[in-house]
């Protein structure tokens, strides 16, 4: 998808003039307990094949920021680096942004398509209507230049997603509550823009006709860019809305509280990033949230909308609210917590997920530790509204990791998976040294910093790939090793 310069220069010359206001878009438009007869599991399934060799070169691409100031010059420096999945490689710099020479720096968010091709920079922080991001091209020796002139204003979330850049731009308010509309860009032919989504929330939802939606304007992008979802919350419910071939679908209503018809409370307990997940194939999507006094996960058919499943519970607590209580019922294997984004494996068979081990305002729940337990938990979606209790052997933590103040309970913070499916990369808590030696336990490096790992999908022993005192891994992405056609200088050394 790699495209020469000066074309597409020449196409974004046509986007300056859309981005100015010229051009025009197209209008488009439980309980998980069993009942008697339900069949209940037999028992655990037998342990999966497991090939601890990835046979597929892929690259990770990772977010480093800036952590000590006066060594960065900058604490809040952050860069986009690439690496393949080797331990002790010096990761490539991508970006570099000069606020001098090119106005920008990725300090407020760099975003890069699955091809390498494309990159959209956030230019400063966010204000009321949002921020202005700024298009970039990587040439074929994975050199990055931002497109002079063409500044897309007030955007409050953009998305990459097949051959489309997808951003949502403010339209509408009531009181505190505000109207968002999505629009779909053409990465091949900047000149073809169109408007998805008109209005969301939709101006039939009781919490925006109310003026009770906190929605601001995030979303999701199926990998094949045909649906999107949106999640319309309230500082007491949740709508989940899924946009598909040009219609709008309302899949479900999260309350905790009804009285007389009408949704009650005051616990903030949903935002617009709930942590959910698309399929590969673009046809699942798995949601995650905290419920009717439970962590509860629901699975939905972009296919069939209207298709109806029961949610299952993670854990559940009873005589109070989940904040409070989740960390007296959990039981070792269960959490309290999904953090960051859950991701599909490539051939859609499990969900994978960050789960934390704390209480509402990020404490253990072992009130003698200072560093909570986290896992990298693997689910088969098929087990996910099967009507049946989520059991042990249905939640997988691959990591395993130890509990306690120490380097090998390593706190993650973000995963992908490797092109094949057979490698989960992560981003977590240092347990090395920067000279590559176990570290103490009294080193509060392992407590605060950032580093990538990689280990296999069936669990075993994690590897760290980068040490650097400098700086901190926030994010991880696993990618398929760039084509670079033509380029003298090889991207890694020998």
């Amino acid at each position: 998808m790699r495209q020469n310069f000066t074309q597409w220069f020449v196409a974004m010359g046509a986007l300056a003039l859309i981005a100015c206001g010229g051009g025009g878009g197209e209008e488009p438009d439980g309980s998980n307990v069993p009942d008697a007869d339900v069949q209940m599991d037999d028992g655990p399934p037998p342990p999966p094949l497991c090939n601890d060799e990835s046979d597929e070169d892929f690259v990770v691409l990772f977010g480093y920021k800036g952590r000590i100031p006066g060594l960065t010059g900058n604490q809040d420096e952050f860069d986009l680096h690439l690496m393949q999945p080797i331990a002790k490689q010096e990761p490539v710099q991508l970006t570099e942004f000069s606020l001098k020479e090119e106005g920008k720096t990725c300090e407020f968010g760099c975003l890069v398509d699955e091809s390498l091709s494309f990159i959209a920079v956030n230019g400063a922080p966010p204000d009321a209507e949002g921020f202005d991001f700024q298009m970039g091209l990587f040439n074929s020796c994975m050199q990055v230049k931002l497109v002079k002139g063409v500044i897309l204003e007030n955007k409050a979330h953009f998305e990459f997603a097949s051959h489309y850049i997808y951003y949502s731009e403010k339209t509408n308010c009531n009181g505190p509550s505000c109207q968002y509309q999505i629009f779909r860009l053409n990465l091949e032919d900047p000149t073809d823009k169109k408007l998805l989504v008109p209005f969301f929330p939709p101006p039939e939802d009781k919490d925006w006709i109310g003026g009770h939606s906190t929605f601001k304007g995030h979303f999701r992008v199926s990998p094949d860019g045909e649906s999107i979802v949106l999640l319309s919350p309230t500082i007491r419910s949740q709508r989940i809305y899924l946009w598909t071939t040009g219609t709008l679908h309302e899949l479900d209503y999260l309350c905790e509280n009804f009285q007389n018809d009408q949704c009650v409370g005051a616990g903030s307990l949903y935002s617009d990033v709930d942590p959910l997940a698309i399929s590969p194939d673009s046809s699942t999507i798995v949601h995650f949230t905290v419920s009717d006094q439970a962590l509860q996960v629901r699975r939905f058919s972009t296919v069939n909308p209207n298709e109806k499943r029961p949610p299952s519970n993670l854990l559940t607590v009873s005589g109070g609210s989940f904040q409070d209580l989740a960390c007296t019922y959990r039981k070792s294997w269960q959490w309290t917590k999904v953090a960051g984004q859950p991701v599909f494996t490539p051939d859609g068979k499990h969900v994978l997920f960050i789960g934390r081990a704390e209480n509402s305002i990020g404490n253990p729940c072992d009130a003698d530790q200072e560093k909570a337990l986290s896992g990298i938990i693997k689910i088969d979606p098929e087990w996910i509204g099967d009507l049946t209790p989520v059991e042990e052997h249905e939640l997988v933590d691959i990591l395993q990791n130890p509990v306690g103040d120490i380097p090998e309970n390593t706190l993650v913070h973000s995963i992908a998976i490797s092109p094949d499916g057979k490698r989960v990369l992560f981003a977590a808590t240092p347990q090395l040294t920067t000279n590559w030696k176990e570290m103490k336990d009294s080193d509060k490096r392992h407590k605060t910093d950032g580093e990538v790992y990689k280990m296999s999908i069936c669990g075993g022993v994690k590897t760290q790939l980068t040490s650097n005192l400098k700086y901190k891994a926030t994010t991880v992405r696993a990618m398929e090793m760039p084509e670079m056609p033509n380029c003298p200088v090889p991207l890694f050394a020998e």
